[in-house]
């Protein structure tokens, strides 16, 4: 198992690197079962993607659309159905860019860790295509949670930023409540 570093994306590119990779480290054609990726056409496509080039060496290799990938998009097409998951999902990413698009905001939560004596963490990106991201995303605003608090107080009084004194009033809240959790783990996406 490795990772390749690949300078194109296109599925020539790729599949040249999987293929000097495979002849590098000598591994046999005939005893390759299975290729797995997401469902990006480059990838997946039934003409000319990678999947597709790699039969040229190995015929009998099964593709399959990843199932952490598929899983994933399913799991977040069934939370779109339930408001309140939906809500968290938009409260989350858009805490995420409350620090990630400003160094300023973002250096008032170190500050706030450190004083705390926490470790500096940073909230993690969610994204609907990335599997698990959403659960690292919680995990984290949960890990965080005493220092989100302090941060955005301090925001708010600091500079009067209502979308910080949103967080502390409505959505940081939330994380200790008995029905959000319910929610989460009835869509498995927290673990129990």
């Amino acid at each position: 198992m490795t990772i390749l570093h690949i300078t194109a994306t296109d599925a020539a590119s790729i599949t040249k690197a999987l293929n000097s990779f495979i002849l590098e480290k000598q591994l046999d054609y005939r005893k390759l079962v299975g290729q797995a990726y997401d469902g990006a056409a480059v990838f997946s496509g039934s003409k000319t993607g990678v999947q597709t080039r790699m039969r040229t060496n190995s015929a009998h290799v099964l593709y399959f659309h990843c199932a952490c990938h598929r899983l994933q998009l399913a799991s977040i097409q069934a939370a779109e159905t339930t408001c309140e998951i939906k809500q968290i999902f938009g409260m989350m990413s858009n805490l995420w860019k409350l620090f990630y698009y400003s160094p300023t905001k973002a250096e008032t939560h170190k500050e706030v860790q450190s004083a705390l004596q926490l470790p500096e963490l940073k909230i993690v990106k969610p994204s609907d295509t990335r599997w698990l991201s959403y659960e690292r995303c919680m995990r984290a605003i949960k890990k965080e949670l005493p220092a989100l608090i302090i941060t955005l107080q301090q925001l708010y009084e600091a500079t009067g930023d209502a979308e910080a004194l949103v967080y502390v009033l409505f959505f940081l809240p939330m994380w200790s409540s008995q029905e959000l959790f319910f929610l989460l783990r009835y869509w498995t996406l927290w673990p129990r």
